[in-house]
């Protein structure tokens, strides 16, 4: 197993790192750039590359504690994701300016001017930090949770489509449906609300129990199902949708969920796509189709 902690600087990789470790019986690697250097661009290749690729080279299994900039050379951050599990590490800026503060890495730095370096590094990085297995807010975590969170994920091996922000995270597995939860809970804005569209074959079948599931969030619920088969494959069907999802508050931050077959997912695809700007989307595909074809990549004609 190698797992490989990124993030902005202060965002906890350290500690993270060493929890991990000693969870997993790990060794840990630190590899450090210049943190302090928030304005290095991210064309060139990062300087810490060759130490890394020795390290992959030489190591067969551990955690390795990335600089905030290493992934920003594309050519490290694909050699990374190669390797093994990448989970960006994140936190709001309050805590990672407090964590600054903390570590000594802005006790000669006006904070004004070190809360917009931060802020204009991660901007630049946004796409890099995206390209990941996973990425964790450690907001109000201790070091030890958010190393289980990172442990799970390596578990579940998770498969990564990289687009930069535009990249999708695939988890092959029985029963993935159940960490519907686990993945909206940390997920936008409390009152934003999740909108699930179905139809009324997987309805019958799981219907009760995604609700469910995707109620224990925290957020409000809008579940939609319409008539299943390719006669619903029809704009009456995505104006139902629109209406309904309006109708119960969705906002920017709200997510769209197909969980169905190509169907499903083709229609809830083109509603998350065309209802607000924003809107995220995700699938739960239940047919081999679906699972191998129409839930991967974006394609949501009708």
């Amino acid at each position: 197993m190698k797992v490989f902690l990124s993030g902005p600087a202060a965002g906890g990789k350290t500690s993270i790192a060493r929890a991990v470790g000693q969870r997993a019986g790990l060794p840990v690697f630190a590899l450090r750039g210049s943190e302090q250097n928030y304005s290095l661009g991210t064309a060139s290749r990062a300087p810490e590359h060759e130490k890394l690729l020795r390290w992959i080279e030489e190591e067969p299994r551990g955690v390795f504690d990335l600089g905030s900039q290493t992934v920003g050379c594309e050519e490290t951050r694909r050699l990374v994701l190669d390797s093994g599990i990448l989970v960006t590490l994140s936190a709001s800026m309050e805590v990672l300016l407090e964590r600054s503060r903390e570590e000594g890495l802005s006790s000669e730095v006006d904070p004004i001017e070190m809360e917009k370096a931060l802020r204009d590094a991660i901007r630049k990085l946004s796409a890099s930090y995206w390209e990941c297995h996973a990425e964790i807010d450690t907001t109000g975590l201790s070091a030890e949770a958010v190393a289980e969170e990172v442990l799970e994920v390596a578990e579940l091996q998770p498969l990564l489509v990289p687009l930069g922000e535009r990249s999708c995270r695939i988890e092959i597995g029985s029963g993935t449906r159940r960490r519907l939860q686990k993945h909206l809970k940390p997920y936008g804005k409390a009152s934003s609300p999740i909108v699930i569209v179905t139809d009324s074959g997987v309805e019958k079948s799981w219907g009760a129990e995604v609700r469910e599931i995707a109620s224990r969030s925290g957020h409000g619920v809008i579940f939609i199902s319409f008539a299943e088969g390719e006669a619903s494959k029809q704009l009456r069907t995505v104006e139902r949708i629109w209406h309904l999802a309006l109708d119960g508050e969705v906002d920017r931050s709200s997510m769209v969920i197909a969980v169905g077959g190509g169907v499903v997912g083709d229609l809830a695809g083109f509603v998350a796509a065309t209802l607000l700007r924003g809107v995220a989307f995700a699938q739960v595909p239940t047919t081999l189709l679906a699972m191998v074809d129409s839930s991967i990549g974006g394609k949501t004609g009708f």
